[in-house]
């Protein structure tokens, strides 16, 4: 089920006496089931912790205290009471919001094959390397670069934004010609052939008729 997760993940710690709920993050669920085979985790325990407890870096998030019986820090990500004043509650609400993003985040790109996280703060990235890795890394790039092509072009669009959109085409456009350099240019993916070429012919085409005006 873990595995197969879709949606953040929260585990919440109420205080009955204290009328008060303190909430945990699952944010290294998806990097610890893309950095571990899962066969292998014969045990998963939580382990409740202050976000400051972990940096994000490395192997920080768990520990394996046996052979397959892995504990995973769930930093803390806010806390409500009784007594808690709107603000405060405004402020645990966003909190709560951010690190769902976060979570749908790494879920999307691990969907995606794009095994690339970020960490419960978003300061810093985890990159795993791999056999499923390197078999998509190419294809993400392409897909990437296709994407700013694409922005590229719509950007050109506006007149206080043309300057910024030729200068990254040169720059993008050096890699697309080292790419068919490299590959080919047919065995380059049609959607990235197809928004340079889109990408090229607009600001040739504005570049010609600012000439002619």
């Amino acid at each position: 089920m873990l595995l197969n997760l879709e949606m953040p993940f929260f585990v919440g710690i109420v205080d009955r006496d204290g009328l008060k709920v303190t909430i945990f993050s699952g944010h290294y669920l998806t990097p610890l089931l893309c950095y571990k085979d899962p066969i292998t985790i014969e045990r998963l325990s939580a382990k409740l912790c202050e976000a400051t407890s972990i940096t994000g870096l490395h192997d920080d998030y768990f520990e394996e205290t046996s052979p397959g019986f892995f504990t995973l820090y769930f930093p803390k990500v806010a806390e409500v009471s009784a007594q808690t004043n709107d603000h405060d509650l405004k402020e645990a609400v966003k909190k709560v919001q951010g690190s769902c993003s976060l979570m749908l985040e790494n879920i999307a790109a691990r969907i995606s094959n794009e095994y690339t996280f970020k960490t419960h703060d978003a300061q810093s990235l985890l990159f795993f390397s791999g056999p499923t890795s390197l078999r998509f890394f190419q294809d993400n790039f392409f897909d990437r670069l296709t994407e700013g092509f694409f922005n590229i072009h719509n950007a050109y669009s506006l007149e206080q934004n043309r300057s910024q959109a030729a200068n990254l085409f040169d720059l993008y456009e050096k890699i697309y010609l080292d790419l068919t350099s490299y590959y080919g240019e047919d065995n380059l993916p049609a959607p990235l052939k197809r928004t340079y070429q889109g990408a090229k012919n607009r600001i040739k085409e504005q570049d010609e008729g600012s000439r002619i005006a």
